[in-house]
């Protein structure tokens, strides 16, 4: 799921060296913008678009880093799974199960809508943002009660290898 989001690259990741040479232009068109307003106008309108596709870079790039974060926390919840005995670890589990299967059914949605649509309407990017940044807070605390939690499990064991019989 990471490596597909990664492959795909942004808009300006694939205008690669043009990409330089698109931002000297837009640079120079600003400049020469202010003397005359249609100009003005037009280098408006572009400079809003070059904007709105950076959005979606970074926004691509916060998504990116989740879904590889995400998928390195399943290997965790596998591996501790099995061994799970206190009640907040199971719970820790199941909802980082569920946040999984959230990710991906978002991830699934974010790549189905495609680039050109989401180039083109900026409320789109922003709700994007918004869903990515409320799972990025939903990710970093279960990884917090999911420490707390096998943190708790490993005094538990340490507790009963010590109480005499």
């Amino acid at each position: 799921m990471a490596r597909q989001l990664k492959a795909r690259g942004s808009l300006l990741d694939k205008l690669g060296k043009a990409r330089t040479t698109a931002e000297t232009v837009l640079k120079l068109g600003l400049a020469i913008s202010e003397l005359n307003p249609i100009a003005k106008a037009v280098v408006a309108v572009v400079e809003k678009i070059y904007n709105h596709l950076e959005e979606q870079e970074n926004l691509d790039d916060l998504l990116y880093d989740l879904v590889e974060n995400v998928v390195a926390f399943q290997d965790y919840i596998e591996q501790v799974k099995p061994h799970a005995c206190v009640s907040s670890l199971t719970d820790a589990i199941s909802k980082g199960i569920q946040l999984l299967a959230d990710v991906d059914t978002f991830v699934t949605q974010y790549q189905y809508h495609g680039e050109a649509v989401r180039g083109l309407h900026l409320t789109m990017t922003s709700t994007a943002k918004g869903q990515v940044e409320d799972l990025k807070k939903q990710f970093d605390s279960l990884t917090d009660q999911f420490k707390t939690a096998l943190s708790i499990q490993i005094l538990d064991a340490v507790i009963s290898m010590n109480v005499p019989n």
